[in-house]
């Protein structure tokens, strides 16, 4: 059983209401932190994908926007597992089982905040987690590129980390940018898969999942607007150079 072997531990403690001693299981790595999850979806013929992952806090970044610096608050993801399950030949992806992975975890001591979907026949899924008291959210990160550039930024970056996973690794390497369509695509083939086909599967849960972290913990403020700049009245370099940047942020 992967689960208890790599990502989990047992830990002893003292039932409040019984006081007997007993067992538990716990994330290995900051237990008291939320986890979040994404699901890509397929029933028959594609791949289908999985991934979760936790924010183990943020860094500062500085940067100029329109002549303005701004300083952002972004999220650190830590990717902790990632899954891509094959059709059987001839069969189809069981997607109760698919569901299942969220409750096997959470016997593990994983809690989640949030599970979030693609769009392709996970309608029924979201709805099943959400009476079951998840936070479910649907994000395509085939619609617009936004997930998949903040998963670009975030690995140059170093803030989103991951083992060494060869399904995702293989994907990552043969995105391709559709600027036509303004969205990320695998090649329609791939010698290096099995299937001979091209995907993304576990590449879409990766980003889903760094997706939600920015959105939920990104935070960003304006550290001064350029006519504030303080300057010298008698200094006309100075004085000239702040104005000319006033302008320019009108």
């Amino acid at each position: 059983d992967i689960v208890p072997s790599v990502l989990a531990r047992q830990e002893k403690f003292v039932d409040p209401v019984t006081g007997l001693e007993r067992i538990r299981w716990l994330p290995r790595r900051s237990p008291e932190l939320p986890r979040a999850a994404h699901f890509d979806y397929s029933v028959s013929d594609d791949a289908a994908g999985f991934a979760f992952g936790y924010s183990p806090g943020t860094v500062d970044i500085r940067r100029k926007v329109g002549g303005n610096e701004i300083s952002e608050t972004i999220p650190i993801v830590v990717i902790e597992g990632m899954l891509q399950v094959v059709p059987p030949r001839g069969g189809e992806i069981q997607l109760a089982s698919m569901r299942g992975l969220v409750h096997m975890l959470e016997r593990y001591g994983f809690r989640f905040e949030n599970i979030g979907f693609d769009q392709f026949q996970s309608k029924e899924s979201g709805q099943v987690l959400q009476s079951e008291g998840y936070e479910v959210n649907w994000l395509s990160v085939d619609r617009k590129i936004d997930a998949y550039m903040n998963l670009k930024y975030g690995i140059y970056g170093n803030r989103v980390l991951f083992y060494d996973h060869p399904v995702l690794i293989r994907e990552l390497a043969k995105l391709q940018l559709d600027r036509k369509r303004n969205k990320v695509d695998h090649p329609e083939f791939d010698k290096d898969n099995p299937s001979g086909k091209g995907s993304k599967d576990v590449a879409d849960c990766v980003a889903g999942v760094c997706q939600y972290f920015a959105d939920t913990y990104t935070k960003v403020r304006e550290i001064h607007m350029p006519h504030e700049i303080p300057f010298d009245p008698d200094d006309e370099e100075m004085k000239a150079e702040a104005i000319n940047d006033f302008l320019k942020g009108l």
